[in-house]
């Protein structure tokens, strides 16, 4: 009874505990379900109370304890994470999950499955790394990770795991080695590691295991040799380890070893030696893969393969050339499953073997290329039907092409160019219909094309060149039924006029049938083919004129008609194919005038020679001037002549005289009008707007407003697109509102205000008032038309004008940054007045840009006029909607109405409703209907299309759950803020709405919550797209090792983010050594601007999904890169021209655009770039010439390479400076050895080297056929060797017989030398410029019998001394200046051997001369005329007219100094203020308001100071901000000693500098010792406006300004203490392409900046940075609440401020406060006797408040920059310390 009792109580346990376990699994599985976020297929549907879950689908159970067993969701599309719970199904065996889209990490719970035999997750994006405790599931046999994203190493705990038989982890970025204890697993089958970042060697261990059969590891990085015992395992069938770095041979006897391998793969390593003999005992084999290593020696028989289907051996070194190389191929022809077989680029020799052709009919390609196979092809080649690829290009073939090669009806590719084939083309190629690249070209083919030809249907290339092949175009044309696109027939014998029928060819896009025999007229149907790129019709008989049909064939980029007969003039339609790079119209009998358009103006792409009959063109063409009638003229006497000259070059004196009087005298007037604020604006004209606009074109409209209209357009200055306001001055109150405008944007600058680029205010064509705002264009026009497309459809394309949640949301915190600047940081408060979406512009980065100050109003300021205007709708000051109720009942103008305003835009941003929507009626407005909403209704409420949102708010879905359409619940939580901003800022008292500093803090936080729901999602991106699918497949270098969880994806290197998004903006990977292909994710970095991975080894296309990549920029983008030292982008296509940006790379060393199709000229300022060492243009179609001193500024240049382009001018003798050039001669001066220097037959040009003349070995100097010009150098008189020069010069060059320098462009005088060169026999100069007359000294030169001086510019007589010349033929003396009477003696007796004509001023002579008698009268003194006395009388009332306006001009000019001196009392030492590095500060009083000012005058003598002038003037002219000191004017003239001179006048400050006040013994004479004291209170204040100061610079500029020199003397106070930051004498900009770059000489020894505040990296050389002047700041704020000096005393043996104050905290702080603070009472304004320092600082609080000012100082001043505190992050801790100081003292 006892024991049936205990056996029931045993019973009752277990059915309870086994059915508690079942509730175990339950909830384990529902645990399982809710990681799933996506089940489209709706698997897991079943899985609920309903039914018992062992009947859920996928879910398998025990029949005995109804536990789970198995759970198979194989190919469901799951997505979701694995839950940790799965590790509760204790007894499952199996699960199965692959083929989904599982995340996330494999949870480390998975060790308790210990009854796991198969775990199968392939085919998903799980990341993380392989759980090491997987190894507790002792049971597993199979794991499959394959396909995933999992990193690290392959743990070596998995070698615990016996019962393991397949392990497979292809494609994921596992790294490091393979763990040597994988080989401990005796039962493993299957070993698959393939595709990841494997590296190291093979273990040895694996060659352990006995039941392995495949073995595959291609695509890692291995290295090192394969260990010899893998090659004993018999039982492998599988072995790839293609693509890594494995060295070594294969074991001889590897065939015999492993008898039953079914695959080889060990392509793309470095294996050596030969292939082994018993390779052939593998009788198993299917695929031998070889290609890509070193392999050499013969290839043995490999007869018993019979199984083999793929054979790849080729790019090794395998054949020696010799006649047995290609006998291992019969041994192929027992492979009856073969299908592949390339053994292209190797040295196989010998004749190919007739076997070929009783290989399998199973082969489809046989690449035998690039080899040097010789022999014929065997006729058998027919039957190999199959085939669809056959190449036997580039070797020694000869002999027919086989008829029976008609019989590949399947082949798509036939290439068997660069041979020696001759004979007829077989006809049977036509039976080869489904032929796509037909390439015979490079042999000796002869006949016509067969006609068969046109039986193809599918062939895209033709290429035949280079044959003999003869007929005519006609049959070739006529049979073709199809349309290639590329034809070749250049280098034949064709005859024959071309057919009319070729306009059919309609994708022709290349045509070449250069060197044939073809006559004829071009077929005006050629016209028809539109999309030819490529038309080269040279050296045939073609005649007649080109036909007016080619000017439809607008993309053209080749035209070359040389050497034919074409006539006519040059059509004129030429002028307008702006693709056209190469046009040749050489060889031709072309005439008329040139055209000076287009093409025509690139003389280098151009080529006219040889056709005589042309005139006109550009100068350079070098072609005679187009005859024209001309009538007449009287000669004017010289006199006459001389008086007009005097009279107009006196004339145009005064007039540019009186022009710069009337400019200056304008100048002043236009200062006193902007204030004399030195304003670098562009300027611009109304005709310059006319033409910019298009004269206004509707096209060109943008919008429409108020007060007039906004067009685009492009300035003629720099091709600048702008936006162009022209104000409708008939509209009442238009004028009003454009000075209201100028007012407004001459005193603000900020990154997200619209920046003003100029104003015009003139009259029109008509004489009408004209008045314009230029503004920098918006590429994506205004916020409303995004917000609203429909109403903007023209503008933006639609498909873009939808905005992500994030992008709305940048937007905002712009437009609020801006509001918060107008409100607060200004020196007066500005109230913009009329804040709307159509008032908010976006750049191309989609920042957005506050516009239309028409309305804007200057609060509080004494001095200023108060400009207000009409509002823009019923009287309202703003636009119904979105002006505040207050201003309906006239209340003034305020701040809060534009909080009111943005409160209502952020609304309607979020909303998609404008305030003006139909639904708002009967009461109900915007404000209203958000605010009923919130919380709960908010998804009711937000703009569909951001519900539309994915996750990543890039894409889309068409889910119809709107919780999942918004993605996450914090992007609700966001949006439930934005719109409490927007209801707070809207509401209806003033008061009640939030302050605008306010609304930007809350904004960002909201901004940074987000990014932190997307920074994973940005950090996939990124993975995917450089290791998703294995996409790179090599690292060499580690490049990518940063690249994992440990740090943000923003470090990873190589990347670089936005500062306002953290969106990846910049991807540079050059030279990085990485192996790979690019990944088709790349596209979904959207916010990507440059992407940089030259230099790679990555392979396959780029992928199409790139286009999404829409704020990629251009090649100019490059020039902002200010460290860029390398940039190598050759063997491309790009076109274009270099961007001049280059200029600015200072630090580039190498530059190489080789093989590229970039033309026009190399920017001048790359020539200037000192650190330029390799510069390689090579092979383009670029112009111009090389400058003068191209040896002198690129003083490092090493590698100079600019051949096959479109150079012109002379080589510069500068060239021999560049001492460092070796592929250039130091100077041709250098080769003393040269005895032959021949350069003729070009198209040189300008002087001849001087250098020459140290050739002193030279024979033979031969420079004819050039266009040299200038003078000969009197050097060549050194040549004495000299046998035959031409041209050549002077001195001792006593064997010298002929001297020709005819037709060139040389001119100056003879030289004297030439006349030792006695032995000279021909002399000619003829068709030059030379002047001057005959010198003496040839009268030496009596062998002379020919002497040409014709068509030069000789003068003087004569020389009687060519009568002696008794052996003169030839004396040419005609078309000169020559005067004076002709000699009657020696060759001037024989007419026929002496020409003079072309010479007006010769007389005498022989009578068959024809000269005038010379007459020997003296001329009588005539008496003047009358006009000839008034021409005088003007002459001198010009001359004293020209005196006057001198006079008034340097007045004028003095006047600027005069003032200054005035103002400041000629300088006078009472009004010394201080002296600086570059200058002196004087006080004064100007005379027109008398306003006190600080006049900064330069010293213009010490270096760097005339920069440091430029660098203030650009950064005041940049900024304006309250606590920066306010510029009045400049003064940039000379003095009374007429130096140069240079100021700055500045507002007076009323208390000093800052350095003044800590440290009064030194300004003890400027402010009265009893007010020296700055309470805590103060020095607060200041750090608080010196922060304020530096965050506009650094943050809120549209250039980021770093200071360089903060210190407290560059602090000045006003009478209010308010601080204000001074001294820009060091700024500098930093990344901006379009702005130059200042940078000067550091206040003390070389450092930017002043010792003891300079950050220690400038001392090391590094770029300046806004890291620096947080450093500085940090010093500043230190020495303000310690009063210590960097260098004090105190800080020696290595002590230095931060030390100091770090040792202090927190204890000590008392010890090193500045006293003047601890005497301080509890208002901070009376001082106390009481000697505890406890009770002298009165308060805890204070104390407190003491201890985290120092904290932030000694944060700010950290060694290393990126430790330092952000001035963002200063300031909002200083703000909080002032409220907690202010909170302790009111109480």
């Amino acid at each position: 009874m006892h024991a049936f009792i205990l056996l029931w109580w045993c019973g009752l346990l277990v059915t309870s505990v086994v059915g508690g376990n079942n509730e175990t699994d339950r909830l384990a599985l529902l645990e399982f379900k809710a990681k799933i976020t996506d089940d489209p297929l709706q698997v897991l549907s079943s899985w609920n109370s309903r039914i018992h879950f062992c009947q859920w689908q996928g879910v398998a159970c025990a029949h005995r304890h109804q536990r789970v067993t198995m759970l198979n969701l194989r190919s469901s599309k799951l997505v979701g994470s694995i839950s940790p719970h799965v590790g509760n199904l204790s007894f499952l065996k199996y699960l199965v999950l692959e083929n989904n889209s599982f995340h996330n990490e494999i949870p480390s719970e998975i060790d308790r499955l210990r009854r796991l035999q198969d775990l199968y997750l392939a085919n998903n994006t799980i990341s993380g790394k392989i759980p090491r405790n997987l190894s507790h599931c002792t049971n597993l046999n199979l794991i499959d990770f394959g396909y995933n994203l999992l990193d690290g190493e392959i743990p070596a705990t998995l070698g615990t795991l016996s019962k393991l038989q397949y392990v497979h982890f292809v494609k994921n970025n596992l790294i490091g080695s393979i763990p040597p204890s994988i080989g401990n697993l005796s039962s493993l089958e299957v070993f698959a590691a393939a595709y990841n970042n494997l590296g190291g060697s093979i273990p040895t261990s694996f060659g352990q295991l006995t039941k392995l059969t495949y073995f595959g590891v291609a695509v890692n990085r291995f290295s090192g040799r394969i260990p010899p015992s893998i090659f004993n395992l018999s039982s492998l069938k599988d072995f790839d380890v293609g693509v890594n770095q494995i060295q070594g041979h294969l074991p001889s006897d590897i065939g015999i070893t492993l008898p039953n391998i079914e695959d080889i793969s060990i392509s793309s390593n470095q294996f050596t030696g030969p292939i082994p003999v018993s390779i052939s005992n593998a009788s198993n084999l299917w695929s031998l893969q070889l290609s890509e290593n070193k392999f050499s020696g013969k290839v043995p028989s490999l007869e018993k393969l019979y199984r083999v289907k793929i054979s790849l051996m080729a790019a090794n070194e395998l054949g020696n050339g010799g006649a047995n190389d290609l006998s291992f191929l019969c041994s192929l022809t027992n492979f009856t499953y073969l299908t592949i077989l390339e053994i292209f680029s190797n040295n196989f020799g010998g004749e190919l073997p007739k076997c070929i052709a009783n290989f399998s009919t199973t082969l489809i390609s046989l690449r035998l290329n690039n080899n040097k196979i010789s022999g014929n092809i065997p006729t058998g080649i027919g039957n190999l039907t199959n085939l669809e690829v056959l190449d036997m290009g580039n070797n020694k073939l000869s002999g027919h092409i086989p008829f029976e090669i008609g019989k590949l009806y399947k082949l798509q590719f036939l290439a068997l160019s660069q041979n020696n084939f001759f004979g007829n083309m077989p006809s049977s190629l036509g039976n080869l219909t489904l032929l796509i690249g037909l390439y015979l070209g490079k042999n000796n083919l002869q006949g016509s094309i067969p006609l068969s030809l046109g039986n193809f249907q599918k062939v895209n290339v033709l290429y035949l060149a280079y044959n003999n092949l003869s007929g005519t175009m006609s049959s070739l044309v006529n049979s073709l039924s199809f349309s290639p696109y590329y034809i070749d027939l250049s280098g034949n014998k064709f005859t024959g006029v071309l057919p009319t029928e070729l306009g059919n060819l309609i994708n022709l896009e290349h045509l070449d049938i250069s060197k044939n025999m073809l006559f004829g007229k071009i077929p005006t149907s050629l016209g028809s083919c539109v999309k030819l790129e490529y038309l080269a019709m040279r050296s045939n008989f073609f005649q007649g004129v080109i036909p007016s049909s080619l000017e439809s064939l607008r993309g053209l980029q080749v035209l070359d008609l040389s050497k034919n007969n074409f006539s006519g003039n040059i059509p004129k339609f030429l002028e307008s194919f702006i693709y056209l790079q190469l046009l040749n119209l050489s060889y031709n009998d072309f005439d008329g005038e040139v055209p000076t358009n287009g093409v025509f103006k690139n003389i280098s792409a151009t080529v006219i020679k040889g056709n005589g009959k042309l005139c006109g063109g550009m100068p350079k063409f070098h072609l005679p001037v187009c005859k024209t009638n001309k009538y007449k003229k009287r000669k004017l006497t010289p006199s006459l002549k001389l008086i007009i000259s005097i009279s107009s070059s006196l004339l145009g004196v005064t007039l540019v005289m009186l022009f710069l009087l009337l400019r200056t005298l304008k100048r002043k007037r236009r200062e006193s009008i902007l204030s004399n604020s030195r304003n670098l604006l562009l300027n611009v004209s109304y005709r310059s707007l006319l033409k910019a606009t298009d004269a206004f074109s509707t096209t060109n409209l943008i919008g429409v407003g108020s007060f007039g209209s906004v067009y685009r357009g492009i300035l003629d200055q720099d091709g600048h697109k702008v936006a162009v306001k022209v104000l409708n001055l008939l509209q009442h109150g238009a004028s009003k509102s454009f000075i209201a405008e100028c007012e407004a944007l001459r005193n603000i600058r900020h990154r997200n205000l619209v920046k003003v680029l100029t104003a015009c205010s003139g009259v029109d064509y008509q004489g009408h008032d004209f008045k314009a705002l230029v503004y920098e264009f918006m590429t994506n026009g205004n916020l409303d038309g995004w917000l609203h497309p429909i109403s903007r459809r023209n503008e933006v394309p639609e498909e873009q004008t939808n905005l992500n949640f994030l992008q709305r949301l940048n937007i905002a915190i712009d437009v609020a940054n801006a509001l918060e600047y107008l409100h607060h940081c200004c020196h007066s408060p500005i109230v913009h007045c009329d804040l709307k979406p159509s008032n908010v512009l976006l750049d191309d980065e989609m920042i957005g840009h506050v516009g239309d100050f028409g309305l804007a109003r200057f609060l509080h300021e004494a001095t200023q006029e108060c400009f207000t205007n009409q509002s823009s709708s019923i009287g309202l000051k703003g636009t119904v909607g979105y002006a505040p109720p207050e201003y309906g009942m006239g209340n003034e103008v305020s701040t809060f109405g534009d909080i009111y305003s943005y409160g209502i835009l952020l609304l309607e941003m979020f909303t998609g409703k404008r305030p003006t929507d139909n639904i708002f009626k009967d009461d109900l407005n915007l404000h209203d209907f958000v605010r009923g909403a919130l919380p709960e209704q908010v998804i009711n409420i937000v703009d569909p299309i951001i519900l539309l949102e994915r996750e990543d708010m890039e894409t889309r879905t068409t889910d119809t759950h709107i919780q999942n359409r918004i993605g996450c619940p914090k992007i609700l939580e966001c949006l439930i803020l934005i719109f409490g901003i927007g209801v707070s800022c809207s509401m209806e008292s003033p008061r009640e709405r939030m302050n605008i500093s306010d609304v930007v803090a809350q904004l960002h936080l909201i901004r940074d919550k987000l990014l932190r729901t997307r920074r994973h999602r940005g950090r996939l991106q990124l993975t995917e797209n450089q290791y998703s699918n294995a996409k790179i497949i090599d690292d060499p270098l580690q490049v990518m090792s940063s690249w994992n969880d440990n740090i943000h994806f923003c470090q990873w290197k190589g990347v670089t983010c936005g500062r306002r998004h953290q969106r990846v903006i910049i991807l540079d990977l050059p030279s990085s050594k990485l192996v790979g292909s690019l990944s088709p994710h790349v596209g979904n970095l959207s916010f990507l601007k440059n992407l940089t991975l030259q230099n790679n080894s990555f392979h396959n296309e780029i992928p199409s999904k790139i286009d999404r990549l829409r704020r990629l920029h251009i090649l100019p983008s490059f020039g902002n890169l200010s460290s860029l030292e390398v940039f190598s982008v050759a063997f491309n296509n790009l076109g274009g021209s270099i961007p001049t940006s280059f200029g600015q790379l200072t630090k580039l060393t190498l530059f190489s655009v080789v093989s590229n199709r970039l033309s026009r000229t190399i920017p001048p300022s790359i020539f200037n770039l000192s650190s330029l060492q390799n510069f390689d243009v090579g092979r383009n179609q670029i112009q111009g010439h090389l400058p003068l001193d191209i040896g002198i500024t690129p003083q490092n240049i090493k590698f100079l390479s600019i051949s096959a382009n479109q150079f012109t001018g002379p080589i510069p003798i500068s060239i021999s400076n560049a001492s460092n050039l070796w592929n250039i001669p130091n100077g041709i001066g250098n080769l003393t050895n040269l005895e032959t220097l021949d350069m003729s037959n070009n198209k040189l040009s300008g002087n001849i080297p001087f250098e020459i003349g140290k050739l002193q070995k030279l024979q033979y100097l031969a420079l004819s056929q050039n266009n040299f010009f200038g003078n000969i150098p009197c050097s060549l008189g050194n040549l004495t060797l000299l046998i035959d020069f031409i041209p050549l010069s002077l001195g001792m060059c006593q064997n010298m017989i002929i001297l020709n320098l005819a037709e060139n462009m040389m001119f100056g005088e003879i030289p004297a030398s030439i006349g030792s060169c006695v032995k000279l026999e021909i002399l000619a100069m003829r068709s030059n410029f030379f002047q001057g007359v005959i010198p003496s000294s040839l009268e030496s030169l009596r062998g002379l019998q020919v002497l040409d001086l014709s068509k030069n510019n000789f003068s003087g007589n004569i020389p009687k001394f060519l009568e002696s010349f008794i052996f003169l033929q030839l004396l040419n003396l005609s078309y000169n200046d020559f005067e004076g009477e002709v000699r009657t003696n020696g060759v001037f007796k024989n007419t026929s051997a002496t020409v003079i004509k072309g010479n007006g001023k010769l007389c005498g002579g022989m009578p068959k001369f024809h000269l005038p008698v010379c007459k020997y009268n003296k001329s009588k003194k005539r008496k003047l005329t009358p006009s000839l006395k008034l021409i005088i009388s003007i002459l001198f009332g010009l001359l004293g007219l020209t005196l006057v306006m001198l006079f008034l001009l340097l007045r004028t000019l003095k006047r600027k100094r005069r003032e200054s001196i005035l103002i400041t009392n000629a300088f006078s030492t009472t009004n010394l203020i201080g002296v600086g590095s570059f200058g002196s500060m004087y006080r004064g009083i100007l005379d027109q308001d008398s306003c006190k000012v600080v006049v900064k005058v330069l010293n213009l003598l010490h270096h760097g100071a005339s920069k440091s002038f430029i660098a203030e003037c650009e950064a005041l002219q940049n900024i304006r901000h309250r606590n920066l000191v306010k510029v009045l004017t400049t003064c940039l003239g000379v003095d009374y000693q007429g130096h140069d001179f240079k100021a700055l006048v500045y507002e007076f400050m009323t208390n000093g500098n800052l350095d003044g006040w800590l440290h009064r013994v030194s300004r003890r004479n400027e402010v009265p010792k009893e007010k020296m004291n700055l309470n805590l209170l103060q020095q607060l204040n200041i750090a608080i406006d010196v922060a304020h100061a530096l965050e506009y610079l650094h943050h809120h500029c549209h250039t980021q300004i770093v200071h360089c020199d903060l210190k407290p003397s560059n602090v000045l106070l006003d009478d209010e203490m308010i601080g204000h930051v001074g001294d820009f004498g060091l700024a500098r900009f930093l990344r901006e392409a379009t702005q130059e770059c200042f940078t000067n000489q550091s206040s003390s020894i070389g450092l930017r900046g002043t010792i003891g505040y300079t950050p220690p990296e400038y001392g090391m050389g590094n770029e300046v940075s806004i890291y620096g002047d947080i450093y500085s700041y940090g010093i500043l704020l230190l020495e303000m609440f310690t009063e210590k000096r960097s260098t004090d005393n105190i800080f020696k043996d290595n002590l230095n401020r931060y030390d100091f104050v770090t040792r202090a905290l927190p204890e000590q702080v008392s010890d090193i406060v500045d006293p003047i603070i601890l005497w301080e009472s509890e208002d901070m304004e009376t001082r106390r006797n009481d000697t505890h320092i406890q009770n002298r600082i009165e308060c805890p609080k204070i104390l407190e408040c003491l201890i985290l000012i120092f904290g932030i100082g000694v944060s700010c001043c950290m060694e290393s920059p990126r430790e330092r505190m952000n001035i963002g992050d200063v300031l909002a801790q200083l703000h909080l310390i002032r409220e907690k100081l202010l909170r302790t003292r009111i109480r």
